[in-house]
């Protein structure tokens, strides 16, 4: 149930990260906002300090608030967080990232002007020294708006399009929807969250600050290849799918290249989780074949000469089913990997 005392909510799903959620946690609580809000931590069945260091924090500052459960998963655990919140906001934070103590502040004093459904707070990695002049803000009204906001480049602009964190949702929208993170998946569930929300809203403003700080790891060659590969071809097309219902919803005013952006996007996904992957070149070639085969692929594929260098090449080997192309890339990058590995010993 939604207090009118509360702002925002801000969850906090942790599993086992000891190392980290101190500073995440202090981040939170020093916010410079007047504005009343909560903290929602999930512990996630956490077997290290995790439990111990959050239970502090509860007993210290009076608006945090844990919930301890079983190990079920990060979908789980924001979906729990979600049914407790009690702000008219609901923000998402990992416990191994932090926010600048003016982030909410800076957010809340936005929101005043109008009626949003949604805002967008700029983010850097850890280890990027912050851009001093992005503090320009954007405002995305109706379909065109939305349309817009969902095809802009999150690397480019520095503004997390598609993941949950960085974002103020509104809880009304959330829960009158009932919207929640698939846990029957465990790969993609966040983005599918995300781009169902965007299908329910009109009025969205982001500013450019770069107020939630990325851990660099989760961003690091090393989580690829953690997850089979059979699971990534399946969640890139679930993706795939949903974008293409936004891209139907808004394609008076969203270009066509859209969908093939993403088709690139998901496809050079598929591609390094193979060349990390513990499959053989021939199963990882035979899941990338899938995934070419595939209708979503094979109708959304348009245009090669409005793409550039690398994209230019996936383009062409998906257009005209190249599968000998990609293979060529898989091959390559696996021999890389195993010579960085041999000189590494």
């Amino acid at each position: 149930m939604i207090n009118n005392t509360v702002k925002v909510s801000i969850i906090v799903p942790a599993y086992n990260v000891e190392a980290r959620i101190s500073k995440c946690l202090n981040s939170l609580v020093n916010q410079t906002t007047n504005e009343p809000f909560e903290v929602l931590v999930v512990d996630d069945g956490s077997t290290d300090r995790t439990s111990r260091i959050i239970d502090r924090f509860a007993g210290e500052y009076s608006n945090v608030r844990v919930i301890h459960k079983e190990n079920g998963g990060v979908s789980s655990a924001r979906n729990i967080g979600i049914n407790g919140a009690r702000g008219e906001w609901i923000m998402f934070v990992d416990a191994d990232d932090y926010l600048d103590s003016h982030c909410l502040d800076r957010m809340l004093s936005h929101l005043q002007e109008r009626e949003y459904q949604l805002a967008i707070v700029g983010f850097r990695l850890e280890d990027e020294a912050p851009q001093k002049d992005r503090n320009k803000i954007r405002q995305f009204s109706g379909q065109t708006g939305i349309g817009e906001l969902i095809c802009l480049d999150q690397w480019e602009t520095k503004l997390s399009i598609i993941g949950p964190c960085g974002k103020l949702f509104k809880t009304d929208i959330i829960k009158k929807e009932e919207l929640d993170f698939d846990e029957t998946i465990s790969i993609a569930e966040d983005t599918v969250f995300v781009l169902s929300y965007y299908s329910r809203i009109n009025e969205a403003i982001c500013y450019y600050d770069q107020d939630y700080i990325y851990w660099r790891s989760e961003n690091s060659l090393s989580s690829y290849g953690k997850a089979p590969l059979s699971e990534i071809v399946e969640a890139r097309s679930l993706v795939l799918q949903v974008q293409e219902k936004l891209f139907l919803k808004y394609r008076k005013n969203v270009p066509s290249l859209y969908m093939q952006s993403n088709i690139i996007d998901s496809t050079k996904i598929i591609l390094m989780n193979g060349i990390y992957s513990k499959n053989s070149i021939s199963r990882s070639g035979k899941l990338v074949g899938e995934f070419m085969d595939a209708d979503i692929v094979k109708e959304n594929i348009v245009s090669i000469s409005s793409e550039r260098g690398f994209n230019k090449i996936i383009a062409y080997a998906l257009k005209h089913k190249q599968i000998s192309i990609l293979k060529i890339i898989l091959i390559c990058g696996r021999f890389r990997f195993w010579i960085g590995v041999k000189h590494a010993r």
